[in-house]
């Protein structure tokens, strides 16, 4: 078979047009900032809260405006439930475990 190159560049044309909406759609987000979080770990914040030098509910504040900050481009979250995560921050005492007080988004998979 034997293309035209009026045609296979049309083709080409229309390759480079996708990649380059591919590209767009996934343009690199991010949330750090200036908060409570700083560029910490999980580790480092449950040290930090262990030894208080943060609280629970201050790094929960600063998760939930990062996640209110990027998920209008993401769409990752189903169900949204930061007034639950503040009272729970809000409980929480230092000897609960590991990684008490880190907010850790959940899979909702129901």
């Amino acid at each position: 078979m034997v293309h035209s190159s009026k045609a296979s560049m049309g083709c080409r044309g229309a390759s480079n047009e996708r990649q380059n909406a591919m590209i767009d759609h996934h343009k690199k987000i991010h949330a750090f900032g200036d908060d409570a979080l700083g560029d910490l770990d999980a580790t480092a914040v449950a040290e930090g809260i262990r030894s208080g030098a943060l609280g629970a509910a201050e790094v929960t504040d600063a998760a939930i405006a990062r996640i209110e900050k990027i998920d209008p481009q993401l769409h990752a979250l189903a169900l949204e439930t930061f007034s639950r995560a503040r009272a729970e921050a809000k409980r929480l005492c230092r000897s609960h475990g590991a990684f008490t007080g880190v907010p850790t988004p959940r899979k909702d998979n129901l």
